[in-house]
């Protein structure tokens, strides 16, 4: 199977390097800058746990020069993709399958949604509709993941640890289950934990509850997962946000509230920083569009207040901004 990854920076490339040690398949990335300039002279590094082993893999920053591809996995935070989508079209086929794995609410939340808004673009984190006239008539598949990474250095994408879940769905329920057969065969096969839920959106929110606190979070304080979560007060403010942001899933259709005893739980990778906190240590832009702005939209479209949150999303916007 052809399959191009597209942002090979810490989750894409450690995809792509499963993918490529399992081998079958035909695995390309496009890759941009330094990291690309490492891949093309040295090949791809995965790091796991110490060991070292390197994958030549086809890599470019024109996707014309991939071609058309059976599987197309998006790896890019949600806030590069409007400026990308409309470039991506030479890699796409009638038939091709494009997965979504953005953190955070995605461009096709309000896809064959059960609301007014239903097969609309949101303006939040898809302004102007971009990435809804790119891709919302493609094969698409969400994914949310579950894989601790990061980039040590160009060229190197460093994982650590057995957790390596992937969790697909569809926008519209029940719709091709044959893509998520395939997604499913492929990733499992590679050695990741594939599952594929129905309920997709609810996949969204759960895993939403957390990076909106420890993102924002980590980012204003430089802190890892266990002091972000057991310093003096800051449980009292993870339990505000996650309370406000179950009430906005179940304002959309998401019963949250079940899982709240499991979604307070104290965090099972204390020493982990967040892809927020690496980020703002690398001097990159953040992914508060669709982990906290979205949200943020949302609960105010369904009356929802969510002052907590709202202040995590002032506090990190001026952080940023006084940062320059």
């Amino acid at each position: 199977m052809r399959i191009a990854i597209v942002g090979a920076g810490a989750i894409g490339g450690t995809l792509a390097a499963f993918l490529a040690r399992a081998g079958g398949h035909d695995v390309s990335l496009l890759a941009r800058g330094a990291h690309l300039a490492a891949i093309r002279q040295r090949g791809l590094t995965l790091d796991r746990d110490g060991v070292r082993e390197t994958h030549r893999l086809v890599a470019s920053d024109d996707p014309a020069a991939l071609g058309v591809q059976e599987m197309v996995v998006l790896t890019v935070k949600g806030h590069s993709l409007p400026s990308l989508a409309s470039h991506l079209a030479p890699l796409l086929g009638s038939r091709t399958i494009v997965v979504c794995a953005q953190n955070g609410i995605p461009w096709w939340f309000l896809a064959g949604i059960d609301a007014p808004e239903r097969d609309q673009p949101l303006p939040v984190v898809d302004p102007g509709g971009v990435v809804w006239n790119a891709l919302s008539r493609t094969r698409v598949v969400g994914c949310m993941i579950q894989i601790p990474a990061s980039v040590p250095e160009p060229g190197i994408v460093a994982h650590g640890g057995s957790q390596r879940t992937l969790t697909f769905g569809t926008p519209r329920r029940g719709a091709d289950p044959e893509a998520l057969a395939t997604c499913a065969s492929v990733f499992g096969a590679a050695d990741v934990k594939s599952v594929v839920d129905e309920d997709f959106r609810t996949v969204v929110w759960t895993k939403l509850v957390q990076n909106a606190f420890f993102g924002p979070a980590s980012a204003l304080t430089l802190a890892r997962n266990g002091a972000v979560d057991t310093a003096p007060g800051m449980r009292e403010v993870r339990t505000h946000v996650v309370d406000e942001l179950i009430a906005a899933a179940a304002a959309w259709g998401s019963a949250l509230a079940p899982a709240r005893t499991k979604l307070l739980a104290p965090n099972t990778n204390p020493e982990h920083k967040t892809s927020m906190l690496q980020d703002f240590e690398a001097g990159r832009p953040l992914e508060t569009g669709p982990i906290v702005a979205a949200p943020l939209d949302l609960g105010a479209r369904r009356g929802v207040a969510m002052p907590v949150l709202a202040t995590l999303y002032a506090l990190v916007s001026l952080r940023m901004a006084t940062k320059g």
